[in-house]
């Protein structure tokens, strides 16, 4: 499987980057089987924890990024990187969360991943999440317009490439559907959304990687990440969603939101795509009121909620992944 964009993008292919996740998986396992003691574990200014694994991964992953793709900037969460205003003009580049879910990683639950997207004027085109703690490891891959999989399995597979690679879908299911399926951060829970749900049915997972490819293989009807994020957070995970057949609706703004938040925005979503007149009727079915395509009052009347559709290109957005959802 290759991804190039009329030659301006470097032709890419995706089994290199799946490689390469995987053994940057081999380098955080090796260091999960060790005494913590020996982690090196310290907080970013952030608060946030970070490891020798995250590091050991980071070099692994950049160095053999470069050596393949020498002309493709790379932004790792872990590297020292340009300001946001600055690679956010990049005409393509790397998108790496080396090791998501530290947190998970030193807790030893084993719910995180190695994430490695690709970008094309903002556009994130290839994502690549490899789960290497799993009771059998999986890798999800996806590439715009070319599908989205799962390879199950460990260093059995070396050598034997994707073959072994099955398809994978996001689940269908109405916004007004009971026991809707939710996957949720335990530490923190979007409890108004949850109640928005009504009779929702909620799976704890601690990366957000993990959350995301929970909705692109159908697991779970949605993840509500409404929490700041960056980069490195979602082009992987975005890529995924959509090539199973899901979508990601990234949110402005810190109002609360709840489903019918979601139903209106779909329907716009969906209108933008089609003749003016049909988005004035979407919209207006989904606010009860006048439309402003590109913009609705929150049917919750919590504020004014505003869609962006390259999700790559917001610095601190928060946003929803949706399984193939019907309004």
């Amino acid at each position: 499987m290759h991804l190039e964009r009329d030659g301006e993008l470097p032709a890419v292919k995706v089994e290199d980057v799946v490689d390469i996740a995987r053994a940057a998986g081999d380098v955080i396992m090796g260091v999960y089987s060790t005494d913590p003691e020996t982690w090196e574990s310290r907080s970013k200014s952030d608060d946030t924890p970070v490891t020798k694994a995250d590091v050991m991964a980071d070099e692994l992953i950049c160095s053999r990024l470069r050596s393949a793709y020498p002309d493709i900037p790379i932004i790792s969460e872990e590297s020292e990187k340009l300001p946001y205003e600055e690679r956010r003009d990049y005409d393509y580049c790397w998108v790496v969360d080396p090791l998501d879910g530290t947190k998970e990683f030193v807790k030893r639950t084993g719910d995180f991943a190695v994430m490695i997207g690709l970008c094309f004027h903002g556009k994130p085109v290839l994502g690549v999440v490899h789960a290497p703690a799993q009771e059998t490891p999986k890798t999800y891959y996806a590439a715009s317009g070319q599908g989205a999989f799962v390879l199950e399995g460990g260093r059995e597979l070396c050598g034997e490439g994707l073959g072994k690679s099955k398809r994978i879908s996001a689940r269908t299911f109405g916004v007004r559907d009971s026991g809707l399926r939710l996957a949720v951060s335990s530490s923190r829970p979007p409890r108004e959304f949850i109640a928005s749900c009504g009779s929702s049915l909620t799976s704890s997972i601690g990366s957000a990687a993990l959350k995301a490819v929970a909705v692109a293989d159908g697991t779970v009807d949605m993840f509500p990440c409404l929490y700041s994020t960056s980069e490195w957070d979602t082009c992987s995970p975005q890529v995924l969603v959509e090539e199973a057949g899901g979508v990601v609706l990234p949110l402005d703004g810190t109002e609360e939101v709840g489903m019918a938040d979601v139903a209106a925005l779909l329907l716009l979503l969906r209108a933008e795509n089609a003749p003016a007149a049909a988005a004035t009727s979407a919209e207006s079915a989904a606010t009860g009121g006048e439309a402003s395509v590109g913009k609705k009052a929150s049917p919750t009347g919590s504020g004014e909620l505003r869609l962006s559709y390259n999700k790559a290109d917001l610095s601190s957005p928060r946003c929803v992944f949706l399984g193939r959802c019907t309004t």
